[in-house]
């Protein structure tokens, strides 16, 4: 008995040096190690509470829920800053709050949950105030007229704040009283009988950002349009009596009236002024003004687009025009290179080919056959056949130099083959020979004395390169008839190559063999033909690049010269061209409407 008692008491003095490990610890530790740190920490309080007070501050449980917090605590603060760190909108904010808020009872001993959260607090604060703010100062800009930057601050709020309902209805207030002032602005125009006040009004709301809706314009316009009607009426009065119905017409379209209001003042524009410009479409016609003509005779159809008179006219006059918006150009063939004898013929065909789907309306290509008729004719001046032909531009030219060049670069290659086999001393043998003896009944085992071994050769064969290059040179030139001289010449060189490799075949060492596979002379020459036609047609293109705007500028020199009647020709070229090639010339082309207001409204209406 004596001596289990002496054994007791030692083992109870072991247990209490080293310590007794709390029950939950093992599973807190387990928790934590799977990441579930808040679950672990609240087994350890548990652990904890069960334990004397006396005992608590001792307990191994301590240090570890120590080292829990502050994990918790990282992980909170990271997933806190991620949500609303850098944020300018108080949602993510509010979000990361919350995300502190719920975890500050796992805080660490240093309070850093506690010190964020009322970092956040702050922050949070700034912003709310920041929207309030800009919410006061868009009311202050509303009051003084400033919509646009009184909408702008709301959204701004609202980006800031887009949970907070009252903002939203705000900017819906605001976007309904600026509508019902530009209203009143409208109204008040209209009673003071002053238009220019009130299309000021509708100017204003339609820049206004955000624009306002359809519906408020259109009832702007609306209100406005009695108004309109009234001053287009005094104005259409004196255009008709200076016979220019088609600004009064222009003025009528432009207006924005209601259907009613401009088939009243049409009805006082258009019967008149259709039947006037009838009659001076006609009387330019025979007078071979055909410029004049042509403007009148479209006038008259815009007006009465019904009027089979006014669609006679235009057509016999847009004939007219037509005819001398169009102009031909010849492209003789080629001369050739000495040694390509059919070279300058085919580059000229190819050219022509070529322009043909390039060309802008109205310009056209003589037939070759026609010019080569003429052309066979020696001594023959440019200037003169491009009158016999009716030509306005000649293109001719010389093909120099049309050449192929082949060549091949070889090199030696290498390669190993099996030639055969051959019989040699086996190691193995002999390693066996040498630790035991010639007398092989004393060997673990007995190994061939010879063995066989691969006997192999270095095959030499021929690698290289084969290229083909390809040069052509030509000259082109263009001669104006209208000048009378060259006004194009130029040297063209175009280069093209191909290149393959090739190997010879060597079967015993299974090499196989590759054959340059390069495109034939016919080939090339074609291909740099087509190079050449791309350059030269570069050039024969560039005659023509914005016949509208050349037409445009003809126009302006005769004005300054007062040279009306030139004037009225080149601009109704200009316009005819326009609505013919209309694709090309785009829609969004500036030069267009100032053609459109100089040969419809400025020059062709004066008294």
């Amino acid at each position: 008995m004596k001596y289990a008692f002496v054994v007791c008491l030692i083992c109870l003095g072991l247990l209490l040096a080293t310590g007794c490990e709390p029950p939950g610890l093992k599973e807190a530790t387990a928790l934590s190690a799977e990441g579930r740190n808040v679950e672990a920490l609240k087994i350890c309080e548990a652990e904890l509470a069960k334990l004397p007070p006396a005992e608590q501050p001792n307990s191994k449980i301590v240090p570890f829920a120590a080292e829990l917090r502050v994990k918790i605590t990282d992980q909170v603060l990271r997933q806190a800053d991620e949500a609303c760190q850098g944020s300018k909108s108080i949602p993510p904010m509010n979000s990361g709050i919350r995300k502190l808020s719920e975890n500050l009872a796992y805080d660490d001993a240093g309070g850093r949950l506690k010190a964020r959260l009322a970092d956040r607090q702050k922050a949070l604060a700034a912003l709310q105030e920041q929207a309030a703010a800009k919410a006061r100062t868009a009311g202050e800009k509303e009051a003084a007229g400033g919509w646009a930057e009184a909408v702008r601050l709301l959204e701004e709020a609202i980006a800031i704040n887009p949970e907070d309902s009252n903002l939203a209805a705000g900017r819906g207030g605001l976007l309904s009283r600026r509508d019902a002032a530009y209203r009143r602005a409208v109204e008040a125009a209209v009673k003071a009988n002053d238009l220019p006040a009130a299309e000021k009004a509708i100017a204003a709301a339609k820049a206004e950002v955000p624009a306002p809706g359809d519906a408020l314009l259109k009832e702007l316009n609306g209100i406005a349009s009695d108004l309109r009607a009234r001053a287009l009426r005094e104005k259409i009065a004196p255009l008709t009596e200076k016979k220019r119905y088609y600004t009064a017409y222009r003025a009528i379209q432009e207006a924005g009236l209601s259907p009613a209001q401009s088939a009243e003042l049409l009805k006082l524009v258009v019967p008149e002024g259709t039947a006037f410009y009838l009659r001076v479409g006609e009387e330019s016609l025979k007078k071979g003004a055909d410029g004049a003509a042509y403007l009148a005779a479209f006038k008259a159809l815009e007006l009465s687009p019904k009027n089979d008179a006014a669609f006679e006219l235009f057509k016999n006059a847009s004939d007219r025009v037509d005819k001398a918006v169009r102009v031909q150009i010849a492209i003789a063939a080629f001369d050739s290179a000495p040694k390509e004898p059919a070279s300058g013929v085919q580059l000229s065909d190819s050219l022509i080919a070529n322009l043909v789907k390039s060309l802008p309306y109205g310009i056209e290509i003589l037939e070759r056959s026609k010019i080569d008729v003429v052309l066979s004719e020696k001594g023959a001046k440019l200037q003169d056949l491009s009158k016999q032909l009716g030509v306005k531009f000649f293109v001719i030219g010389t093909v120099s130099s049309l050449e192929v060049e082949r060549q091949r670069r070889d090199r030696e290659a290498t390669t190993v083959m099996k030639a055969g086999t051959r019989n040699v001393p086996n190691p193995e043998y002999q390693a066996m020979v040498a630790r035991y003896g010639t007398k092989t009944r004393k060997w673990p085992h007995i190994p061939p004395a010879q063995i066989s071994e691969d006997v192999t050769q270095v095959v030499k064969y021929k690698v290289g390169d084969a290229t083909a290059t390809g040069i052509m040179m030509a000259s082109a030139r263009v001669f104006d008839a209208e000048k009378g001289s060259v006004t194009f010449a130029d040297d063209f060189k175009v280069r093209d190559e191909a290149s393959d490799t090739y190997q010879d075949a060597v079967e015993s060492a299974h090499v196989q063999g590759k054959t340059a596979v390069l495109p034939s002379d016919t080939e090339m020459k074609d291909r740099l033909r087509r190079k050449m036609v791309t350059d030269v047609s570069k050039v024969v293109l560039s005659l023509f690049e914005g016949r509208h705007v050349r037409l445009l500028q003809v126009a302006n020199h005769h004005i300054e010269r007062r040279e009306y009647d030139l004037a009225l020709n080149s601009l109704a070229q200009a316009h005819w061209y326009c609505r013919k090639d209309a694709r090309r010339v785009g829609e969004k082309d500036a030069n267009v409407a100032e053609i459109d207001r100089k040969a419809l409204l400025e020059l062709s209406e004066q008294p």
